[in-house]
């Protein structure tokens, strides 16, 4: 919910997401266009969805109530710090992406000041946290492959590694500035 109220709050009145229309250029409109949409967008992002949610299905599935133990606790506890810090995170890049006088540069103060995408770091703890949470038998650890997968492509796919390339061929400063920060971990000594 929180990641959808933030897309709708970002995209509403600026048209379409410039990767779909990409996509629109390498087909033409009409079935061909239809399935090949299926396949590369919600094809993929319903098995990688499926693969991610694996702690909460095996949670949902346990045949019986377990009784609470540390690491749901633990689990608990990591994913309201995960949620909370991407949320804070995203707060701070967007009152910072609102003031005109910041166009040509990134965020570097906040949560942004410990690491280059504390949102993500903050997401990566929260799908952590759920893996932690849903610990309740020996069969319930093959859902570790849920954040496994997930880290990965945050890391490598979508998220750290997309955004840095990106960021580097925008801003002025940003290769310097990924050499001198972590990319994930805050570093806070």
């Amino acid at each position: 919910m929180r990641l959808t109220f933030l897309m709708i709050q970002r995209k509403i009145g600026h048209g379409e997401d410039a990767r779909y229309t990409k996509l629109r250029e390498w087909k033409k409109a009409g079935f061909s266009f239809n399935i090949f949409a299926f396949r590369q967008v919600f094809l993929k992002q319903g098995i990688v969805i499926w693969f991610v949610t694996l702690p909460i299905q095996f949670l949902l599935f346990t045949s019986t109530t377990p009784n609470l133990n540390i690491l749901n606790f633990l689990g608990l506890v990591i994913i309201i710090i995960g949620f909370f810090w991407e949320m804070i995170a995203d707060i701070q890049l967007n009152r910072f992406k609102k003031e005109k006088t910041n166009q040509n540069t990134f965020l570097k103060s906040g949560l942004w000041s410990l690491s280059r995408h504390p949102n993500y770091f903050g997401e990566i703890l929260f799908w952590w946290g759920i893996f932690i949470f849903s610990i309740v038998n020996f069969d319930s650890f093959f859902s570790i492959i849920g954040p496994i997968i997930y880290s990965y492509l945050i890391i490598n796919v979508t998220g750290v590694k997309t955004m840095d390339k990106r960021m580097s061929q925008n801003y002025d400063g940003y290769s310097d500035y990924i050499k001198n920060s972590n990319s994930l971990i805050p570093k806070i000594f």
